[in-house]
């Protein structure tokens, strides 16, 4: 099956939960995307946003669902990295390149960034399905995490529903360009991994 297909039978999928569940089947599947799960916001809003311009939806309820939804699966995985996430890199680490020093260098970084990370990352696709996970294992207050995701994807959400509202039944030319992002933050993902082990091959090879 080729990935065009792939792409079509998702959002099939993505528009049949939205016109059966309503405002919550938004938030369900951009709760499911918060969590890893390959269901794009990037098809999930327009897709709304399109019902909006049917008169179906109202923009500020399919925003407030989008974010909510958000919001639920980010502290879903945020808890996932609070409370196994630590011990399982301070285990595993090493075969993903992570020693405890680099862990706790990476922790410092996150309490002191990390609401700008959370905030921002919430409107990157691909990145934001995993962004809460580092605010777990590095432990930021709770509270912070909700205020930052929820402003982040009420953003997100409101923009991309918009864009389906004006777009309407045309809402689908729109995702073949945040396929490029997700393909553009994938190659600087590869990058740093290969950065990654250049420097660990580097430092061995001095010491």
């Amino acid at each position: 099956m080729q990935i065009a297909d792939i792409l079509t039978h998702m959002g099939r999928f993505i528009a049949e939960v939205i016109d059966s569940l309503g405002y919550g089947g938004i938030a369900l599947l951009m709760g499911m995307g918060a969590m890893g799960i390959p269901l794009p916001s990037e098809v999930i809003m327009p897709a709304s946003g399109a019902l909006v311009a049917q008169g179906r939806f109202n923009l500020l309820c399919i925003t407030f669902s989008g974010a909510l939804g958000t919001l639920c699966g980010s502290l879903i995985f945020y808890s996932l990295g609070r409370y196994i996430g630590r011990g399982f890199v301070l285990r595993y680490g090493r075969y993903i390149l992570l020693s405890p020093k680099e862990l706790t260098i990476a922790e410092r970084f996150f309490l002191k960034y990390g609401w700008i990370a959370l905030f921002l990352g919430q409107m990157i696709p691909l990145l934001r399905a995993y962004i809460a996970l580092p605010a777990g294992i590095s432990k930021m207050k709770i509270r912070l995490v909700g205020v930052t995701c929820f402003l982040g994807a009420l953003v997100w959400s409101f923009t991309l529903g918009f864009l389906g509202m004006k777009l309407g039944d045309n809402w689908e030319r729109i995702e073949p360009y945040f396929r490029q992002i997700d393909y553009l933050v994938l190659s600087i993902l590869f990058l740093l991994i290969i950065f990654a082990i250049w420097l660990r091959v580097r430092k061995s090879s001095l010491t």
